[in-house]
C-alpha cells in the first residue's frame, strides 16, 4: 500500500508558510517536514512572560481556527 504522495510535503509547506509570521519577537519557529516546533525565548521582564507567551498562543489559535 503506498503511503503518502509526491506533492503532499510541497502542499503542506504551502499551507503553513504564513504560520512563521503570525509570532512576535522571542518565538522561533522550526519546520520539518510535517512537525512544527515553537520555541519561546524569554528576553523580557518575569512579569511580562505569561501575557506575552499568552498572546502568542492566542495568535497561533487564531491562525489555526482561520486555516
Amino acid at each position: 500500500m503506498v503511503q503518502g504522495s509526491c506533492l503532499g510535503p510541497a502542499l503542506f509547506h504551502l499551507y503553513i508558510n504564513d504560520l512563521i509570521d503570525v509570532f512576535s519577537n522571542g518565538v522561533i519557529v522550526k519546520l520539518y517536514a510535517d512537525d512544527i516546533r515553537l520555541y519561546y525565548v524569554c528576553v523580557i521582564k518575569i512579569n511580562d512572560i505569561d501575557s506575552d507567551l499568552q498572546t502568542n498562543l492566542d495568535k497561533l489559535c487564531k491562525w489555526a481556527n482561520e486555516w
